[in-house]
């Protein structure tokens, strides 16, 4: 076969080839830098429970000097307490603990419940239905110093309640704090109350009340070395012409993790992806995932559920990553027209779990508004056949 005929059928071949995978990293809708947090949608977490001279009875003992409540669950731990009676909640206070300010809670959501508490200690809380009083600054935003006290009116709250849930998303310090602590914290009855902790008169809840350790949120990942940022940096090997170095994405939620991405492209349509495997550890890689998008604004926060906005689910499926670590996956594609300004990305199960693997992990997401094409029962037989026929016409004029 003459040369030029042999370049002529593998560009022939390698169009075949084209139209058939399709190109999925041509119109990547991330972009390094865009706005992104880790999720996981389970909610509740097995160390959230703390120590036992630090529980959750301790916020509401009325001893302001002495005791505090502390949650390892951090970002998103809380409390319920059930009230002695039922009572119209104006205002919370909060008295600081001890020792280290990163602990902090620096924002709130507040619920409340007439219905009999189920949930239990470690969980996520969400075991009855809750209605949300408020969400906001929990008046500790700055650092009053140790022993202080804040206080934060809720006016807009009408309806009475027998069980109260407080979350805290945030502390002062993530990056430094190891928990989350407060020495009391205490509900009033009438806004600008007077009342406080200092005269122990006019609180909703009182010492003996029954209370529990929750944590809404399960998704953790190693502070600065392997956060979800990493996940749409664009830094991953055997991927990036003359990149030898790589990063990964990883978080001990395991199953049902996963991230939240608002490109800064704006409103895009996702046709298909890819993954980069991690650089260990094949037990690790997601064995499922599932892609929704929202047109919402992103009110959830870090190592949040996720569930704060409504989401669309765009495409589900098994994943079959390969082995080989720190490798590019094929592209998975599937049917979609809307655009979406935000795309939450879950991977339902990994590799293996809980036999070997103790988080998910990946080194790099890449979502593409490039559709990958499905060919048609017989599309490649007719490539091939055109190929051959042309082939063979080349031949003949080569015999004249």
């Amino acid at each position: 076969m003459r040369e030029s005929t042999r370049s002529f059928v593998w560009c022939v071949m390698a169009g075949a080839a084209l139209a058939i995978t399709g190109e999925s990293r041509a119109g990547n809708i991330f972009t390094p830098g865009d706005p992104i947090i880790a999720i996981d949608r389970d909610g509740g977490f097995s160390d959230a429970a703390p120590p036992t001279d630090q529980g959750p009875e301790k916020l509401i003992d009325n001893d302001l000097a002495f005791t505090k409540y502390l949650n390892f669950g951090k970002e998103g731990s809380g409390i319920i307490v059930t009230a002695t009676n039922a009572a119209i909640a104006k205002r919370i206070g909060f008295l600081t603990a001890n020792d280290s300010p990163e602990r902090d809670p620096t924002s709130l959501r507040l619920y409340g419940t007439n219905s009999p508490i189920t949930s239990t200690t470690g969980s996520a809380g969400k075991s009855e239905p809750w209605t949300l009083i408020y969400s906001g600054n929990s008046g500790l935003a700055s650092d009053p110093g140790r022993g202080f006290d804040v206080y934060v009116d809720l006016p807009s709250n009408n309806t009475s309640y027998k069980s109260y849930k407080m979350i805290f998303p945030t502390v002062r310090n993530n990056q430094t704090a190891n928990s989350m602590q407060l020495t009391e914290a205490q509900l009033y009855a009438a806004a600008g109350a007077t009342n406080n902790f200092f005269s122990q008169e006019g609180g909703i809840f009182a010492p003996g009340n029954a209370v529990v350790a929750i944590d809404e949120f399960q998704s953790r990942y190693p502070l600065s070395t392997e956060t979800p940022q990493k996940a749409i940096d664009g830094v991953y090997t055997n991927s990036t012409p003359g990149n030898s170095t790589n990063t990964k994405y990883l978080n001990f939620g395991r199953e049902n993790s996963g991230f939240i991405v608002t490109p800064s492209k704006g409103a895009t349509v996702a046709r298909s992806f890819q993954i980069v495997t991690g650089n260990d550890s094949p037990n690790r890689d997601p064995a499922s995932y599932q892609i929704y998008g929202t047109n919402d604004a992103i009110v959830d926060v870090d190592n949040s559920n996720g569930d704060g906005e409504n989401w669309t689910l765009i495409s589900s499926g098994l994943l079959s990553l390969p082995d080989v670590r720190t490798a590019m996956s094929d592209a998975y594609g599937f049917d979609n027209e809307t655009p979406y300004t935000s795309y939450k990305i879950v991977f339902p199960t990994v590799k293996n779990s809980p036999t070997t693997a103790n988080s998910m992990q990946l080194s790099e997401f890449i979502l593409s508004d490039t559709p990958v094409a499905v060919p048609e029962p017989g599309v490649a037989g007719v490539l091939g056949i055109g190929a051959l026929g042309l082939l063979r016409r080349r031949r003949r004029r080569n015999r004249r």
